[in-house]
């Protein structure tokens, strides 16, 4: 009779993401350890740089997380996961995109008759009128942000008792929220 030693299989993905459902960290950890390194990819894929690529993938954690129980199909969560981050991705690709330089303007070559063409009283009404509209969450995160003496997200975190991958994604579905709304009207 041969001595044959029988591996230990692996856990599926369906049987971790049941672990961390209830709470097991160590199930948390192997989907990580499992999917991050392809999560990576898909973002860098994207055109994204190092620190967006980050990120995505922390949003795309966060989102499981958050969504852990209203996945239908344990078995899809790699998919999940490559559909999350593609998304992410793309969204953030665009609107690094979209964004121009700006010319550095210096006040004291420009009078301010020139900057009431820019940025007139009315867009500043505006944009207080959607601020306004905004979830709670939304509107208690960008205020600590864009204070006049903004936090660092660190004290962000703490504050808002949300862990510190919480505020980059969460400042950016903010923002783009209201932009949509004051692009919508």
């Amino acid at each position: 009779m041969p001595l044959c030693s029988a591996a230990v299989p692996e856990p599926t993905d369906a049987e971790l993401l049941v672990a961390a459902r209830s709470g097991q960290a160590l199930a948390w950890n192997a989907l990580v350890k499992r999917h991050t390194g392809r999560l990576w990819a898909i973002a860098r894929s994207n055109g994204l740089d190092r620190d967006e690529a980050f990120d995505v993938v922390q949003a795309t954690w966060l989102e499981l997380f958050n969504s852990a129980d209203r996945i239908r199909d344990p078995n899809a969560i790699a998919g999940w996961l490559n559909r999350v981050t593609s998304h992410e991705a793309i969204r953030r690709s665009k609107r690094a995109r979209r964004m121009q330089p700006v010319e550095e303007v210096r006040m004291h070559e420009t009078n301010e008759d020139e900057f009431t063409g820019i940025l007139r009283r009315e867009d500043i009404a505006l944009i207080r009128r959607h601020f306004a509209r905004l979830d709670d969450n939304c509107r208690r995160l960008l205020g600590l942000l864009f204070a006049d003496q903004p936090l660092q997200y660190r004290e962000v975190s703490e504050l808002l008792e949300k862990p510190i991958g919480w505020v980059g994604p969460t400042r950016d579905r903010c923002l783009e929220k209201l932009r949509r709304m004051v692009i919508d009207g």
